[in-house]
């Protein structure tokens, strides 16, 4: 009806849709849409529709309940009519043909989707004349044209397809050859179709034959294998390159079947076992006896450990190889299991890792020789980690610094304990510095050892980069290079030497030309006295006597110059420290010089002179005569010389400053050099040339400093620099000055002549003091050759003064002295060194063992004649 359901059905329909009271309940009462729209439109035109409604048979039942589809040897057609209360459905039965021609769609239906999957195309020709049909997927696999109703269609000529193979030497000559034999055949082949691609293609095909064994049909089919071909043929590439990476990698592949208890090998892994390679596998007794006893054992273990845990497990063993060599493997190992978990095999590879092992070997041996070379040598090899800022030493690094410790981590505290305390600071900011820089490093430092001893040593350091180029490691080598140190500094002292020495040599070769020049003048001049006529005109030898004392005052000068010059350089001369008025200091010396200046015709000029320095009275006069001497004799008539002074930052600055030639710029620094006159030499100004050294280091002694300035043809300034001191009190002269000697007047009578005796063993010095003394009534001199005899002349009659030489041939004369004062009878006598040792050391020396006085040589008349007389306590 129109609901849709079923109202009625005859009986007859029952065996095909089941019993009619049973299914009425059961049929749906809202039909499928494609049901509805395929009978309802038809009945409500009144046409008579025939269709075959299995695809729709379902949709006509209600859910759980589905009447039996008609069976296959039974085939129904529905017939579909209009009726007034809604559509009549007659069934009426297919006759065979169309049962059969259905069958066939369906069998068709079936071999398309075969066809379609497996990429098939079918082919029938007769083989006389090669002509035959294609079906649709043949005209595909070949990229032909297709006939348009689908249907099997003339197949192309056989020249036709020869054109496409691209196997040349098969052409359908090979396919005619197979009509021949009856049966089943096959061959595989390329194809260039017309659009340029190439196709794999399987082609198989059957020959049928009548009762007289001649072919009668060829039939077959082609499949188009293009796919499976690209997939074989990209896993043989893979297989290659996998092949290949194996061997490049010296990497063998293994496997041992764990039921059957063999291992089958590779190539690569027979080789590196040394067996011959076995298709069928070996036992796996004889695989471990290949191995090296030592390492079978490791083997097993590993074995057992992956059967146990499962999980993949390395091991490196050794296979003893004929010729006597050894394979060094790794061989890493797996397990397999079936689908029921059951261990199934081993699979496993093989490494080849004796170039490896080897390089390891002589790399260790490599190590340890130049571990053995660092502690023969003793180079101590350091290594920080700058990720987790950590240093390391080796042993050698410790032994270096006198300790005893294995190689283990320092601390930066540790390394600084290590280094000379003098040098702490510094090495370690330096080392910081650079290793903050990322740059090499390179000193030298002490350290001290625990016992106190002191060594040099040398680091050398450098840094490494990661890929990012950050600094992530710092390498570095000490070694012991105190030896080198002593050496060069040994180098140095002999270079010091020897610039000492051609110092000394220059020194003694200006000292030997001014030490001669008056020599010279003494002995002419005293040459031609002694020869002389005695009608001579004594005019001129005394002249000739006048110029001899000048030059031989003047060598004095010069001897007294040079030993003061000498102690101010090495430190043993005898300061008197105190506040001195300037005006004073400079008052006097200005005094001293006046009579020169005049004589020049320079004029002296002091000017207002104020503040007081720190000096030694004596010291002081001494550099000031030097420094205006200077200024007079290098100056020209009619120019002047001036003295300034100024006080700043606690000192005075006292400058001299002259109008005379100057001093060419380019020789300034050589002004306080001695004995270098720069150049003054060649002039007609007499001099020594020792006066500027010997106010440098004076100045310098009393703490100050000297400069000079210069410009050639104005003049020269001269700055002497002193500390600053206290205003003392009005002395009038800065030196007092000495006691006049007594005169005659001065004695109520005349005293008995004075007892002297002078123990010199020098006859002509003897000679000089006896012919001075000669006419000399208050004193009696007595001369003894020798200590000994000097001290038996004393101890026999005690004088009242005795002068002794020091350097006596039989004893030195501190020797006489302590002699004298441990024999009572002269215990008490005054003694007076006389001696041409004018040393400060010498003068301490003599006068801390008990001397009265310290004379030198050569001797000056009135002031030995002045000093004798004080000590005896009457005019001489």
């Amino acid at each position: 009806n129109r609901l849709p359901t079923i109202s009625t059905a005859q009986p007859s329909t029952e065996p095909q849709i089941g019993h009619v009271p049973e299914i009425t309940g059961h049929v749906r009462r809202n039909a499928h849409d494609a049901f509805a729209a395929l009978l309802v439109p038809a009945a409500a035109a009144g046409d008579n529709l025939r269709e075959r409604l299995g695809p729709h048979w379902a949709a006509l039942w209600g859910p759980g309940w589905i009447p039996a589809v008609p069976g296959d040897h039974q085939r129904w057609r529905i017939v579909a009519s209009a009726g007034a209360e809604g559509v009549v459905l007659l069934g009426q039965p297919l006759a065979d043909a169309e049962a059969i021609e259905l069958r066939l769609n369906e069998l068709r239906e079936q071999l398309d989707l075969v066809q379609h999957f497996t990429r098939t195309g079918t082919f029938e020709r007769d083989p006389v004349t090669m002509r035959g049909t294609w079906d649709a997927r043949m005209f595909d696999i070949w990229g032909l044209p297709a006939p348009p109703s689908g249907k099997p269609a003339p197949a192309p000529s056989m020249q036709t397809m020869d054109s496409m193979i691209v196997e040349k030497e098969w052409r359908h000559h090979r396919f005619a050859e197979s009509h021949a034999v009856a049966g089943d055949h096959s061959a595989r082949l390329r194809i260039r179709r017309p659009d340029g691609v190439v196709r794999h293609i399987h082609t198989q095909w059957r020959v049928d034959h009548d009762a007289h064994g001649h072919p009668i049909r060829i039939r077959g089919v082609n499949t188009d294998d293009t796919p499976l071909y690209e997939l074989a043929t990209r896993a043989e590439a893979l297989r290659g390159e996998l092949d290949a990476a194996l061997a490049l990698a010296r990497i063998g592949v293994w496997h041992h079947e764990i039921d059957g208890g063999r291992v089958y090998l590779d190539a690569r892994c027979s080789e590196l076992m040394g067996v011959p390679l076995q298709r069928d596998g070996m036992a796996l007794q004889d695989a471990r006896a290949r191995i090296h006893p030592a390492d079978r054992e490791l083997v097993i273990q590993a074995t057992e450990r992956t059967l146990r845990t499962g999980l993949p497990c390395d091991v490196e063993l050794r296979y003893p190889q004929s010729d006597g060599s050894t394979h060094y493997v790794l061989s890493r190992r797996t397990l397999q299991h079936d689908a029921d978990g059951r261990p199934l095999r081993y699979f496993g590879v093989m490494l080849d890792i004796t170039e490896h092992r080897l390089a390891v070997q002589r790399l260790r041996d490599t190590v340890e020789q130049m571990a053995l070379t660092a502690k023969a040598i003793g180079v101590g090899a350091w290594e920080t980690d700058e990720r987790v800022s950590e240093v390391h030493w080796d042993a050698q690094m410790f032994r270096l610094r006198g300790v005893d410790s294995p190689a283990r981590t320092v601390t930066a505290d540790e390394i600084a304990s290590y280094l000379h305390p003098d040098d702490r600071a510094a090495v370690m900011a330096a080392q910081a510095a650079h290793l903050l820089a990322g740059e090499s490093w390179q000193q030298d430092y002490r350290v001290q050892w625990p016992d106190g001893t002191v060594r040099w040593i040398t680091s050398h350091s450098a840094s490494a980069k990661d890929a990012q180029g950050r600094f992530v490691r710092r390498i570095g080598l000490n070694w012991d290079s105190t030896e080198a140190h002593r050496a060069a500094q040994a180098l140095r002292e002999r270079e010091a030497a020897l610039a000492q020495s051609q110092e000394k040599s220059r020194w003694m070769t200006r000292i030997s030309h001014e030490l001669r020049t008056p020599l010279n003048a003494i002995l002419g001049f005293t040459q031609l006295a002694r020869r002389a006529s005695t009608d001579a005109n004594q005019s001129r030898v005394a002249n000739w006597l006048a110029l001899a004392e000048d030059a031989g005052q003047h060598l004095r000068s010069l001897i007294d110059d040079i030993l003061e010059l000498s102690s101010a350089s090495t430190g043993d001369l005898r300061l008197n420290l105190r506040p001195v008025r300037l005006a004073d200091a400079v008052a006097e010396a200005v005094r001293l010089v006046q009579n020169d200046a005049q004589s020049q015709g320079v004029t002296l000029d002091r000017g207002d002179l104020f503040g007081a320095v720190q000096a030694d009275p004596l010291r002081l006069r001494q550099v000031l005569l030097n420094l205006l001497s200077n200024a007079i004799k290098y100056n020209h008539r009619g120019g002047s010389v001036q003295l300034r002074s100024r006080e700043h930052d606690g000192r005075v600055d006292l400058q001299v400053i002259d109008s005379g030639r100057g001093i060419p710029t380019d020789r300034l620094a050589e002004a306080f050099e001695a004995f270098n006159r720069l150049g003054a030499e060649a002039g007609a100004v007499p001099g020594t040339g020792i006066g500027l050294a010997l106010v440098k280091s004076l100045v310098e002694q009393m703490g100050g400093e000297v400069a000079v300035t210069s410009e050639p043809g104005r003049g020269t300034v001269f700055t002497v620099s002193l500390p600053c001191a206290p205003e003392p009190p009005s002395s009038g002269l800065a030196c007092p000055r000495a006691a006049a000697p007594l005169s005659a007047g001065e004695h109520e009578a005349e005293a008995p002549a004075a007892a002297v005796l002078y123990i010199e063993d020098n006859p002509v010095n003897a000679l000089l003091v006896r012919e001075l003394l000669a006419d000399r009534p208050a004193v009696q001199l007595a001369v003894a050759e020798s200590g000994a005899e000097g001290l038996a002349a004393a101890q026999a009659a005690p004088p009242a003064l005795i002068l002794v030489d020091l350097l006596l041939p039989d004893m030195h004369g501190l020797d006489v002295l302590r002699a004298l004062r441990a024999d009572a009878r002269t215990a008490s006598v005054p003694c007076v060194a006389l001696s041409v040792n004018a040393t400060p050391g010498d003068v301490d020396q003599a006068l801390a063992a008990g001397f009265q006085a310290y004379w030198t040589k050569p001797i000056d008349l009135a002031n030995f004649l002045d000093q004798l007389s004080a000590i005896l306590g009457r005019r001489v």
